[in-house]
């Protein structure tokens, strides 16, 4: 409060105060109160306090918010709950299965993987070694071509 202010050349005094805004933001409000204003006080102090109001209204509000939420799940699981009851009086009504509704059945499991061929063996090494020919040249036989002999040596006919 600060005194010494005038109002329309009478003294008055000057209230400062914080409001809450209904977007969650606040602001300072300065207030005058002059003896021939008819305004009270109170009657500031009670705009002052108004943003508790407005929080217990946004706490209520949180609220509804929240009870909707559960009564919008519950009454989606009720909807899916029918639904579902109803597509199994259909198949069992017209004895369908799921592959005439274009489901995969239950029981019918993926496609087994390709398998692979194995690759014939294309070199055979002095102590039984094999290779295929694909891929890097195996250890022994860069050591055998590196004594001098040929890959030719070991082709499998």
């Amino acid at each position: 409060m600060i005194a010494g202010d005038s109002v329309g050349g009478r003294p008055a005094l000057r209230y400062v105060g914080i409001v809450l805004l209904s977007d969650g933001r606040f602001t300072a409000q300065n207030f005058s109160v002059s003896a021939r204003s008819g305004k009270t006080v109170a009657g500031y102090l009670d705009v002052l306090f108004n943003g508790e109001r407005l929080m217990s209204n946004l706490q209520d509000l949180i609220a509804q918010r929240d009870a909707l939420d559960k009564q919008i799940e519950e009454t989606r699981k009720a909807a899916r709950a029918a639904a579902i009851a109803q597509v199994r009086e259909w198949v069992a009504a017209h004895g369908l299965t799921a592959e005439d509704i274009g489901f995969k059945s239950a029981g019918a499991a993926k496609a087994p993987a390709k398998l692979r061929k194995a690759v014939a063996v294309k070199y055979r090494g002095p102590a039984g070694e094999t290779w295929t020919g694909r891929g890097v040249a195996p250890k022994w036989l860069t050591a055998l071509e590196s004594a001098g002999r040929t890959r030719s040596e070991f082709l499998v006919a």
